[in-house]
């Protein structure tokens, strides 16, 4: 062999050996991804456990809803918050799905401040909040992206959905739907009260997922 032949062999090697390490690096960045994930679902529900125990002894503290309670001014501070209407619901008007979170972190039951306007928590994923609200006279945390976007696959709110609650979408204490914008059936499939979790669109992320919060 020529010492031609044997630079052009070398480099053929070379460039295997390259490969080789690049498909092994990517493979060890892709199941890093997929670890960090896992922690970031795992962390959702670390995250709702805390709030709900934030909200109970809120609640055992000062007789209402954070967010919702009538004299915030009077216990926190009139300069450092609003009152809510005391209703029994957190309402947008006045602010007190935002305000949720304010009177919270006055009562040192969560980390962080909040304006009590606009400021919501913020969750583990990349551009994921949680949101409270009131549904249907319950309070419940709404996990997805702002402005009920979407943010879990089928599959995760499913997974979810199963491990902690009744499996129904549409049931119980964790309930899922179409993510703002989505297309209708994306996430869940069917009609009311036969809701089921549409298992075949593996290929995007359309479901924002409640957690209703025991009072």
């Amino acid at each position: 062999m020529t010492a031609k032949n044997k630079q052009k062999a070398f480099s053929v090697l070379e460039m295997a050996i390259s490969i080789t390490i690049i498909a092994m690096l990517v493979s060890v960045v892709v199941a890093g991804q997929s670890v960090k994930h896992k922690l970031e679902l795992n962390q959702v529900i670390d995250d709702i456990s805390s709030i709900t125990t934030a909200v109970q002894e809120f609640e055992n503290t000062y007789g209402d809803t954070p967010g919702d309670i009538y004299d915030a001014e009077d216990k926190f501070g009139a300069a450092a918050t609003n009152n809510g209407d005391g209703d029994g619901t957190l309402e947008t008007t006045p602010a007190e799905e935002t305000l949720f979170w304010q009177h919270l972190s006055l009562a040192g039951l969560i980390e962080g401040t909040y304006n009590g306007s606009s400021e919501e928590m913020a969750g583990p994923m990349k551009y994921s909040f949680y949101h409270a609200q009131t549904t249907s006279g319950l309070l419940n945390i709404q996990v997805g992206k702002a402005s009920s976007g979407s943010l879990f696959s089928t599959k995760e709110a499913f997974d979810y959905d199963s491990k902690y609650d009744d499996g129904d979408p549409e049931t119980g204490a964790i309930r899922a739907q179409d993510g703002a914008g989505e297309t209708a059936t994306d996430c869940v499939s069917g009609s009311s009260p036969n809701l089921s979790y549409n298992l075949t669109n593996n290929t995007e992320n359309p479901c924002v997922i409640n957690f209703f919060i025991e009072q």
